[in-house]
């Protein structure tokens, strides 16, 4: 049998057989490959990267965002500090528009040659740049790309994207037809190394392939060794062979003077050692044990060493039984922290598995249950695939096919096993019919729309369920199953126009026909046992889950419906959708010269023109790794962002591109980026509008300004943009969280062809003015209710103090005794201000523990360190600390005198006192009526208007504008739990159909409407 040695010898060969199939491509290519094909397997090397965003924050003259009182000589001061922007003479503040002194302008009297200029700058040094960041400030970099090397994305056309990333997921926003194209590679690479017809054309490739795997074979079998004779002997058993005789071995009297090899010594000394142990000692003798010591060696007596071993094994036996009962109060006290977490105050009584769709009720209505519910699957596609066969080709003699095939398939990346054979992926995509789905047997009239689709069997079951199940764990199961008549046509007809375009592969066509819907109670029981964390805690305690299953699948029971849709398009007509846009290289490879104009508004800048959605690649996020790294060698980063270390790296993590053909826009809307954003042009000029992010007075005007909702009356406050300007190739616009956009590329100044663009984010510095000024809007905007933005500026508002000091009401005499606290660790010198020197001394400079505290709750751990090394990382960690102290120092510095004072101080953390008492007091509220809820809310923020807010409560029209909306609510129960439902679904950071306030602004009166039933009225 073949030894040790030799076995860990295999190892070592499967090892090098790993090694191998990681290096196969480049050696291929070193023996035989091409120059070019040597460049292109380069280990990727992570390019240049960029970033860039903001614009002007209003801060009111007197008055801040927050409506608070703000020091207006300070105001007068900070007007006259600006800095020179590159040639120009303006300063800074002259682009801020101020909150209460901005006039707005009705669109209608919107003209671009009389509004404010954005702000232009060239050669943007690094001072200028931050302080535009830090203040909110919108602006244009003219020169963005200057220094961009040869082979920059910047240079590539909309056909040069196609043509080098075939398989991106390039997806079109509006899409004709009401179908979506996904356009994905599975992770798979389309330069994979194959034997055949798809390896290089010299032969000698293949010799390097079967003369390695040879080579390690022969290597196995000439290094394979017989078993040692040499074997590991344990203390009290075998006896080494050679003792010298002069040697003699321990002694005493007890053994009779009688000389004994060590070995025979070991073992007998053993057997005595364990010899009079007591069967039943008593408790004192125990706890004498338990409390003696060992000694650090023997004893030197049999009677010692023994009595030494007693006590050892008492106290191993005492050690293990506490972390034994340490370990299942842990898990004790772990489930009580997740039971707790469980309990909520929600109304909803029901809700879906939110990994299949986020819904839920507040009803046990058998028609309210089925709308919300009964709604047709959303994840059923037509998917296709192109695979071509890896072929064999193994040496003759040396291993059979199959074995060789497999082997050749595991060095191959990107290789597939399907149906007994190998493949190489080619393309990929899905077709999305969602929305051709209806309910099978719906009337002809419409009517009774909710019950479609279901047997009356099922309805019946479902009906006693909601009338009379009291298990909190019972569930409702619905397999939603989806019938499409003769769809296999539609696939022989995909299989031919692929085939008709030259390709020699398998192509094989499905399509995903259910989906099973899980609907549960909202119970605590029910929910905690629900839980991931509690599961993990039964799995930990092994009998726990023994128990857990059994009783999951006796509880956990309900009807067990089968709704049935169908797919409402005919074959004939889904192929002439489709049709044009299938190729040998998958779907729509020539996307980027096809412009579908789809809807139109008339406030748009387009006018009565419709647009086109543009194309968007998500490289960020929704595409493998090996073609985000591909992409990344082209990327290249504007000289602005070069100086910082983090805005390299995020602008190279988190950039996208934007695919537009002339007559392509976007309609108004506001992103959901918590940083600074820039978009950065490359081909072609696009027009831009823009606006600041509008007034939230209170939570019942809560809204995310998604694309169109400013439009057309249908918020509290109109569409009034500030500005049109264009951007143009080489240039980027930066601009600020919050600022609502929208775009065209007119056709009247592009070409008919496609324009490339890229938008990306940046984290240095923060944009701690534009947040303090906006601070309130943002909270009751999906920046502060679903988005983490203002956890991410809370280490500044707070200068790490305990998050709970400013949850409790606002109090301005404990906020100053707070801040005079804080004042005092950080003023060294004693003369009531603190600057930049003083606050990293305090925080940032030798103590780790706030080192570390800034490192996380100032949101520096971003997800891309691990990409860095251990001297980029202490890098990072010394900008951070830097970026800190001078953002905690704005932050705070409200009339810009770099320093700060303790009513500075004191002001910023009542402020932050107000408006995270009034978020929290919203979420506390306990009840699960909507309209005792929406009454409470009223009272909540009637109380904060008057006091933070309103310069004279008397005569406030905020203060009566939302006593007229609460009479409304109260006189309407739907009105009232729509608005309810929309408050909650901000808070909860959900997404979908958002119910829209409509207000009247003749009368005040509001009404609650949902997106898709104003889309319907377009």
């Amino acid at each position: 049998m073949p030894g040790r040695a030799s076995h860990y010898l295999c190892i070592s060969c499967l090892a090098a057989l790993a090694q191998l199939k990681r290096q196969l491509p480049k050696i291929l290519l070193e023996v035989g490959g091409t120059e070019k094909q040597k460049r292109s397997t380069s280990r990727p090397v992570v390019g240049r990267m960029d970033f860039g965003d903001a614009w002007g924050h209003q801060q009111g003259s007197g008055w801040t965002a927050q409506g608070h009182r703000c020091d207006q000589a300070g105001l007068a001061r900070a007007k006259g500090q600006g800095r020179q922007i590159g040639e120009r003479s303006e300063r800074v503040q002259d682009y801020w528009h101020f909150l209460r002194n901005y006039q707005e302008v009705p669109l209608k009297d919107f003209d671009q040659q009389t509004a404010p200029q954005v702000l232009r700058v060239s050669k943007l040094d690094d001072e200028t740049f931050q302080q535009l960041v830090r203040d909110g400030v919108p602006f244009v970099v003219d020169d963005c790309t200057e220094g961009f090397r040869d082979g920059a994305i910047s240079d590539f056309e909309c056909k040069d994207f196609a043509d080098r990333w075939p398989s991106g997921n390039m997806r079109a926003e509006y899409t004709p037809g009401q179908y979506h194209i996904y356009l994905k590679d599975g992770g798979r690479t389309l330069g994979a190394v194959a034997c055949g017809s798809r390896l290089p054309a010299n032969r000698g490739h293949d010799a390097n392939v079967i003369a390695v795997f040879l080579a390690l074979n022969a290597g196995c079998q000439a290094f394979r060794t017989e078993d040692s004779q040499q074997r590991l002997r344990n203390a009290s058993g075998e006896v080494p062979k050679m003792v010298l005789d002069h040697e003699h071995p321990w002694r005493n009297h007890e053994d009779s003077m009688h000389a004994q090899s060590s070995g025979q010594r070991a073992s007998h000394q053993r057997i005595e050692l364990f010899q009079d142990e007591k069967e039943n000692p008593s408790a004192k003798e125990i706890l004498l044990a338990v409390g003696g010591g060992t000694g650090a060696g023997t004893g030197g007596s049999i009677e010692m060493d023994r009595e030494i071993i007693r006590r050892m094994r008492y106290q191993d036996k005492l050690v293990l039984a506490l972390m034994v009962a340490v370990y299942f109060v842990a898990i004790i006290f772990t489930a009580s922290l997740a039971y707790r977490a469980a309990c909520n105050n929600s109304s909803v009584k029901f809700y879906a598995d939110p990994r299949v769709e986020p819904l839920m009720i507040d009803s046990d209505d058998m028609d309210d249950f089925l709308v919300t519910f009964m709604q047709p699957p959303k994840n059923i596609q037509l998917s296709v695939q192109g695979l071509m066969p890896i072929p064999v080709c193994g040496p003759a003699g040396m291993i059979d096919d199959d074995r060789w095939n497999a082997l050749l398939a595991n060095l191959v990346e990107g290789a597939i096993e399907w149906q007994g054979g190998y493949y190489r992926h080619i393309f990929s995509f899905s077709l999305d019919l969602s929305h051709f789905l209806v309910p099978s047997g719906l009337p002809e009239d419409g009517s009774d729309t909710a019950m479609a689709g279901l047997a009356d069997q099922d309805l019946e079951e479902l009906r006693r369920f909601l009338a009379e199940n009291t298990n909190d764990l019972a569930t409702v199961s619905m397999m939603k199953e989806v019938s499409w008549d003769d769809w296999e046509e539609l696939a022989t007809n995909i299989k031919q126009k692929i085939r008709q375009g030259g390709f020699e592969g398998l192509i094989h066509v499905s399509w995903k026909n259910s989906e099973m819907l899980t609907v549960y109670k909202n119970r605590t029981w029910a929910n905690f046992l629900h839980m991931s964390v509690t599961r993990v805690l039964l799995g930990l305690s092994i009998l726990g889950y023994l128990w857990y299953l059994p009783y999951m699948w006796l509880r956990q029971r309900g009807p067990q419906l089968q709704p049935r849709f169908k797919v409402n398009v005919g074959i004939a007509e889904y192929w002439n959708l489709i049709s044009d846009k299938i190729s040998e290289r998958g779907f729509d490879p020539d996307w980027y010269t096809k412009v579908h104009p789809q809807r139109k508004n008339a406030e748009h800048m387009a006018g009565s023109r419709k647009i086109a959605g543009p194309y968007i690649w998500h490289v960020k996020d929704e595409e493998p790794l090996k073609t985000k790294r591909s992409v990344q060698k082209h990327w290249r980063t504007p000289y602005f962002l070069e100086k910082s270390l983090a805005n390299r790296m995020e602008a190279n993590e988190s950039f996208e591109f934007w695919f537009s053909l002339a007559g392509g826009g976007t309609f108004s809307h506001a992103d959901s980026y918590c940083e600074t954003t820039i978009s950065m042009q490359f081909k072609g000029k696009k027009r831009w509008r823009i606006q600041a992010f509008p007034e939230i007075r209170h939570h019942f005007n809560a809204t995310a300004f998604g694309d169109e909702q400013i439009y057309g009356g249908r918020q509290h406050v109109p569409w009034t943009p500030e500005t049109e300007f264009t951007v143009g190739p080489g240039q980027c616009f930066v601009f600020p969280t919050g600022y609502l956009h929208e775009t065209f590329v007119d056709p009247d100044s592009n070409d008919q062809q496609c324009y490339t663009a890229s938008t990306y984010q940046f984290n240095h510095p923060r944009q701690v003015n534009l947040y303090r000024a906006f601070m309130s809007r943002f909270s009751m905007s999906h920046y502060g209710l679903g988005e983490p933005c203002l956890e991410k500026v809370e280490s500044y508002a707070t200068l790490l103090q305990e998050t709970r000091r400013f949850l409790v009401a606002p109090d301005k005499e404990k906020m100053k005794a707070e801040a005079a606290r804080v004042m005092k660790f950080i003023d060294s010198d004693g003369d009531g201000h603190f600057t930049n020197e003083e606050l990293y001394n305090a925080f940032a400079k030798k103590n780790a523990k706030t080192r570390k505290e800034i490192l996380g709750r100032g949101d520096f751990r971003y997800n891309w360190i691990k990409l860095l090394s251990p001297e980029q990382k202490d890098a990072l960690t010394e900008e951070a600390m830097g970026v800190w102290v001078e953002d905690a120092l704005q932050y705070h510095d409200v009339d810009r005198d770099k320093k700060v004072s303790l009513e500075e101080l004191a002001y910023n953390f009542l402020h932050w006192n107000v408006i995270q008492s009034r978020s929290e007091r919203l979420r506390s509220i306990r009840t699960r009526d909507a309209n005792g809820w929406v009454q409470e809310a009223l009272k909540i923020e009637k109380e904060y208007l008057e006091r933070f807010f309103c310069e004279n409560p008397q005569a406030c029209p905020e203060l009566e504008e939302l006593e007229r909306y609460g009479q409304h609510l109260s006189s309407s129960k739907k009105a009232s739990k729509a608005a309810y439902r929309k408050i909650q679904s901000m808070m909860s950071g959900e997404e979908g159909d958002e119910v829209l306030t409509m207000v009247d602004r003749s009368s005040g009166n509001q009404e609650a409407r949902r997106v898709s039933e104003l889309r319907s009225e377009l």
